[in-house]
């Protein structure tokens, strides 16, 4: 039996608590063997700021550094820790599980 690995890029949005709203255009990686993701891109909050982030995890819990602009702060570099639940990968996995 082959790998299973999953690969997106497309647009999401984040929250994260008390940093704002980001859309990001993303690049992911999901190895469904092992469990390990990994993601990168730029973003751009609301107000046309610029960042960008690189994240790495293993099956749901994860890390990510970012580069962002923070109201207050200004830009900051900022260390998040991820919980991670894809919920589309996860159906897709579910219905193609022989």
């Amino acid at each position: 039996r082959g790998r299973l690995c999953a690969r997106r890029f497309g647009p999401f949005l984040q929250t994260p608590v008390f940093l704002g709203t980001w859309p990001w255009v993303r690049n992911s990686y999901i190895d469904l063997n092992s469990g390990l993701w990994l993601q990168a891109g730029p973003s751009m909050n609301t107000k046309g700021r610029f960042g960008g982030s690189v994240a790495v995890g293993f099956s749901l819990f994860g890390v990510e550094l970012q580069r962002r602009h923070v109201d207050g702060l200004g830009e900051a570099t900022v260390l998040l820790g991820k919980l991670r639940i894809p919920l589309g990968v996860l159906a897709f996995a579910l219905a193609h599980n022989n």
